[in-house]
């Protein structure tokens, strides 16, 4: 938020009842840290009463006074009034802005080294504090202020979005406390649209919000300890300069380095699709690992089946059978966001066995979760209607216990119940053989090992959920063990996948392939770290002479497709070279390829990387937290070979056996890299999306999210 330069002269960090602030002079907290005076946004001559961070370039501007009302000349005055109150005037007594404290008879307006301009009564700092900006944040949230509500003054302090860079007055998006049910944070447009959730807090961190753990540099905390409901933040080394702001529909946390490097974005949410709010409606589950992102909780099917498979889940799922309140169980999903909590009720003081005694018994509970993870856990929040927003992390979130009718719990062999499930095995271990027979082959049957379904069901323990690898569009993986010992992995095939026997058998096949849908979540890494290219079920082979081939049925992720095969359906060994690229400038960098950076609107990661090597300035790409460890000369091959790969035309990517060269012999020489393939003027919405849809007669099949 940069702005016009203006005339200033400092007088020290206090202003008395006899010692104005005009427009012109500035006050400065004692230690440097901030600055408050007069501004006009951009190239407007409106002027604004501001604070803003003293010693950084350009200025970054953290509390606005009057946003909704701004002087039109400089003729502004900020002066204590005859009852001790803090008022903005211009010289024509005019009132634009006032603090609307209480009275005082020695009252003292103070910048602090925090940020916070305060006004007291007295010069002292024990003396009592009248009124204070920090309790009335703009966009921005520093270390020391409160986001929450306090329940007996009605003080709501909440952050609004600028209207613009150049318009401070309030804009369409919030980020503020909803403090019904277990309280959490919405970012909300036009006061009431839901747009994101944090998930709530669970003695640690947000549910939604795994990397917000407190750590070496920053300390979180949420207190909900009526009359006061709050977060707030510390920044445990006084060196770091940190500022958590909201930008238009984000939250967004910044680091100061140093005036070469500038802010550095910390993190950043939302992170995806999946964390838009319901992005997968009532009892749907998102997984940006997967595709399509949109799955059905078990018991649940979609409730618009044409819509759901059109890749859009907001109208959700609906139960396969009816609660009786007569033998219903729970189904414990691990490792989730936990549902929007506005409808929800908190016991503090229950352990997990009677907060599943106390939901079994409520025939209109329909979910449970411990309340605090903290100290071996304790307290339930409790669910009396439809869960909304749940979303599948990795390794982070929690447990959430989902109330099901008994015959969605239950999965019956032999001849009492037919399956509803295919299952499909594969040993662990090198996955370099697992490739797919000829399209022309189909039909020919293979020697695979066939395996008796309870002999699956007792190696991965009845497919629980402590064994649960992962999951994808067509289904989850377990893992398992065999009576021998070996250890194997079993694909359950959900009983709305599209795949069957022909994509198992392109797995345990030996034939030259190309992959088709190479990128970061389709390699997986073993015990020593040694990565391994998975699901080849989408793969098609070529022969020993053939160099390309043509599909009408173009299968993929966006940011990872080569540019022929997206448009044209021609795919040939280039194509995966193309997505190997991405990979690489996607692990050097730490971003994903389908991100948008602030640096240039609508600037993807092929894009941000081509532009910095075009400047000589590609150590930029380089993700921060690598600190010092690392070659440069490492890099800068790496990321020439990246875009080397991912050049416009086919022709000119180099084959896999050259990318092994270049990547493993210093002295190898690499070519200049020509513009990669990429959309220039794409949007955000473009990269996020998902869709089925015809070019040049080819059916494409996205697979977006993962």
């Amino acid at each position: 938020m940069g702005e016009r330069g203006d005339r200033r002269g400092a007088m020290g960090d206090t202003i008395t009842p006899n010692t104005p602030l005009s427009d012109g002079q500035t006050l400065v907290s004692a230690g440097g840290n901030f600055e408050l005076g007069f501004f006009s946004p951009g190239n407007l001559k409106n002027r604004y009463l501001g604070i803003w961070y003293k010693n950084i370039s350009p200025r970054t501007v953290v509390w606005v006074a009057n946003r909704e009302a701004p002087l039109t000349n400089n003729t502004g005055i900020l002066n204590i009034s005859s009852d001790g109150n803090l008022v903005l005037s211009n010289r024509a007594a005019k009132v634009f802005w006032s603090a609307n404290s209480s009275k005082a008879s020695s009252p003292v307006a103070q910048l602090l080294d925090t940020g916070n301009f305060v006004l007291k009564e007295g010069t002292n700092d024990s003396d009592s504090l009248l009124w204070q900006s920090f309790d009335y944040p703009c966009d921005t949230l520093l270390p020391g202020m409160k986001l929450g509500l306090d329940l007996t003054t009605g003080l709501d302090q909440y952050l609004t979005t600028w209207k613009s860079s150049d318009d401070p007055s309030p804009g369409d998006y919030s980020f503020k406390l909803d403090p019904h049910g277990a309280p959490e944070f919405f970012i909300l447009k036009q006061s009431s649209t839901k747009v994101y959730r944090n998930g709530p807090w669970n003695g640690i961190r947000f549910s939604g919000e795994p990397e917000m753990d407190s750590d070496k540099y920053f300390i979180f905390e949420f207190v909900d300890n009526p009359p006061e409901i709050y977060y707030t933040y510390q920044v445990v080394d006084s060196s770091i300069v940190s500022r958590f702001m909201l930008n238009q529909s984000m939250i967004q946390r910044y680091v100061w380095f140093n005036s070469s490097i500038g802010w550095s974005l910390y993190w950043s949410m939302p992170r995806d699709r999946c964390d838009n709010y319901a992005q997968c409606g009532p009892y749907g589950i998102c997984n940006s690992n997967d595709s399509p992102i949109c799955n059905c909780l078990q018991g649940f099917s979609p409730k618009s089946p044409q819509e759901w498979n059109l890749r859009d889940g907001h109208d959700g799922c609906v139960r396969n059978t009816r609660l009786d309140c007569q033998g219903d169980g729970f189904l414990k999903l691990s490792n989730v966001k936990l549902p929007d909590s506005s409808n929800s009720t908190v016991n503090e003081s229950m352990s997990l066995e009677q907060c599943q005694e106390t939901c079994l018994n409520n025939c209109s509970c329909m979910a449970y979760a411990t309340a605090n993870i903290s100290g071996g856990g304790s307290g339930c929040i409790f669910w009396g209607g439809d869960l909304i927003d749940i979303r599948q992390f990795v390794d982070a979130g929690q447990d959430l216990h989902v109330r099901l009718a008994a015959s969605d719990l239950s999965i019956k062999l032999g001849g009492r119940r037919q399956l509803s499930f295919e299952f499909a095995l594969t040993a662990l271990g090198p996955t370099q053989d697992h490739q797919p027979e000829n399209e022309g082959n189909r039909g020919k049957e293979l020697e695979l090992p066939l395996f008796e379904l309870s002999t699956i069901v007792m190696a991965t323990d009845n497919f629980s959920i402590a064994n649960k690898l992962g999951e994808g569009g067509f289904g989850s993986v377990y893992k398992g063990e065999l009576e021998d010992g070996q250890s194997i992995a079993v694909k359950r095939l959900s009983r709305h996948s599209l795949q069957g026997i022909d994509e198992f058998k392109n797995e345990d096949s030996r034939f030259r392939i190309i992959h088709r849908d190479l990128k970061a979540s389709n390699v997986l890494l073993d015990k020593d770290m040694n990565p391994k290219i998975s699901d080849f079920g989408v793969a098609r082979i070529f022969g020993g002479d053939q160099n390309d081939a043509y599909t009408k049925r173009v299968v993929g992720t966006y940011g990872y497709m080569s540019p022929e095969y997206a448009m044209d359906g021609v795919f040939s060994v280039k194509s995966d070279v193309f997505s190997f690229g991405v990979l690489v400038l996607e692990i050097i960098s730490g971003k994903k390829n389908r991100g948008i950076y602030n640096t240039e609107p609508n600037l993807s990661l092929l894009s941000h990387a081509w532009k910095l090597w075009k400047e000589g300035n590609s150590l930029e790409l380089l993700d921060k937290s690598m600190d010092c460890s690392y070659s440069i000369n490492d890099v800068l091959r790496c990321i020439q070979v990246g875009l080397l790969c991912v050049q416009d035309r086919a022709e000119d990517r180099p084959h896999m056996s050259t990318v092994i060269l270049m990547l493993g012999s210093a002295s190898a020489m690499l070519p200049q890299p020509k513009p990669p393939g990429y959309c220039s003027e794409r949007s955000a919405t473009d990269t996020e999306s998902s869709s089925g849809c015809t070019v040049n007669e080819i059916t494409m099949t996205i697979l977006a999210g993962r």
